[in-house]
Formats: structure tokens, C-alpha cells, sequence
């Protein structure tokens, strides 16, 4: 099985990407962060006509997740078990594919620590280990995925330093990661990679040709999956093609 994940960044912007990376990397799976379009707006046609099915949680303009699978999602569970806010946002779904729970997040960003959306951010993690115990034993062949907005370690930013006290590599952030550690989850990623290796860069400045990135998307699985993950590798080409997402996918390959 391969499997991606994708902060594509407006699914309808990035369509012809999208399809060109299901043409030319060919996935068993592709979860998709970000997409920026409710339900009925995302492009199934296009989609199935790549041979996907399509399981999508949306949200007009903002956030929206979805699964794509050459197989039929079983058991599709769209957000956390426990309600985080007021007004609910699209940023978590589930599905069962091939005997595998994929479980595609988008973590909120935090925006800044004296923000509202700092303490929203660390709630909405706190959610994420309470599901990880209610829906889950920790040897199930999970894999959870997606934007994390976190980058666990100093090797995962370009300048740590800078970086200390931002919303990405704060403490409580890092922290709460850690949290997913301890629970049974392993970074199937880094084995396979020599830092530096990143997953986004700011449109902001010339982050990809400066190697000014951090490493905020990952994957991560039960130790029933970890043996089984073969290779894994960052799509770093993605984000130097024309009006590109600011995330590249992220790829593993489990036998």
C-alpha cells in the first residue's frame, strides 16, 4: 500500500496537481488537508474518473479533509468524539481501507500564543488523544496523517531558534505530540529521511530555494504498522510547480 498526505491548499485551485499526483505516484491512499470547499463543491467526477472513491468532510472557504482510495472506504467517521468548540470546524476524518483505520487531521495552526486560537489549538489536541483512547487500542493497524501544524524537534526547523516560541514548535504544542507518543504512535517518517528535510515553506519569502522550511506533516502509525512502512519520501518537487500548495506531499510505502 502506498498512502500520501496533502495539504493541498484549495483542492479546486490545485485540481490539475492533485490529478497529476495520482497519475504519476499512483496511491492507494491520498488524504487531503485543507481542500477549502463543502461536500457537494469538491470534484468527484474528476476524481473518480482517476479511479478514487471520495470521503469528504467540507467546509466552505476554510479547512475540509477528505480521503481518497482506489478501494471503498468502510466505516467513514467524520471529526473527533468530543466537541471542541462552538462552532464546529472540518478537520478530522476517518475511514477503514483495506483492514487499515487512516485517520486524516488537520490541527489547527494556533495563528499566535496571545491569540484565542492558541488555547482552541491545544483543546483540539487534547481531543485527539481522548478519541485515540476511546476508538482505539494502541497495536490496531492505525495510521493517523495530515497537517499537524507541530514540528517535534529542532532538526524539523530551519532556524530553531526563531522558531522557540511560535504556535508550531512551542512547548504545550511539542508536548501534546509527545502525548501521541506515549499513546503508541511512532513517526513512520523520519527513519527514511535525513534531516534537513521539510514539508512546508512560507510563500512569504523564498523559503524553498533558501531551505527555509519546517516539517509539519506527518504520518504516523501503531506498532502494527510501523514494521510494515518499507520507504517514505517528500514530494519537494510539488512545491516548485506553477502556483503550488505551500505544503509538498508526504509518502510512505508499507509492503
Amino acid at each position: 500500500m502506498k498512502l500520501i498526505t496533502w495539504n493541498v491548499n484549495s483542492v479546486r485551485v490545485r485540481l490539475d496537481h492533485l490529478l497529476k499526483v495520482l497519475e504519476t505516484e499512483s496511491p492507494d491512499v491520498i488524504c487531503l488537508q485543507e481542500i477549502k470547499c463543502d461536500a457537494d463543491k469538491f470534484p468527484m467526477l474528476e476524481v473518480q474518473a482517476a479511479g478514487y472513491y471520495s470521503a469528504v468532510l467540507g467546509q466552505p472557504g476554510y479547512n475540509g479533509v477528505a480521503i481518497l482510495s482506489k478501494e471503498k472506504p468502510e466505516q467513514i467517521r467524520d471529526g473527533l468524539d468530543d466537541q471542541v468548540s462552538d462552532t464546529p470546524q472540518a478537520r478530522a476524518i476517518s475511514a477503514n481501507i483495506g483492514g487499515i483505520d487512516v485517520l486524516n487531521l488537520y490541527i489547527p495552526n494556533g495563528k499566535v500564543i496571545t491569540s484565542d486560537k492558541w488555547p482552541y489549538k491545544l483543546r483540539w489536541l487534547d481531543a485527539l488523544a481522548e478519541t485515540l483512547e476511546a476508538r482505539y487500542f494502541d497495536d490496531d493497524p492505525l495510521i493517523i496523517c495530515g497537517d499537524f501544524n507541530i514540528a517535534p524537534k529542532d532538526e524539523d526547523v530551519w532556524d530553531p531558534e526563531m522558531w522557540a516560541n511560535s504556535v508550531l514548535c512551542h512547548p504545550d504544542a511539542r508536548s501534546r505530540y509527545e502525548t501521541l507518543v506515549e499513546w503508541g504512535l511512532t513517526d513512520v517518517v523520519r527513519p527514511h529521511i535525513e534531516p534537513p528535510q521539510y514539508t512546508w515553506w512560507d510563500y512569504r519569502y523564498p523559503g524553498l530555494e533558501e531551505g527555509k522550511g519546517l516539517r509539519i506533516d506527518h504520518i504516523m502509525g501503531t506498532v502494527a504498522i510501523t514494521p510494515r512502512v518499507q520507504n517514505a519520501y517528500v514530494m519537494e518537487d510539488v512545491r516548485a510547480w506553477e502556483q503550488p500548495s505551500d505544503h509538498a506531499p508526504v509518502v510512505i510505502e508499507l509492503d
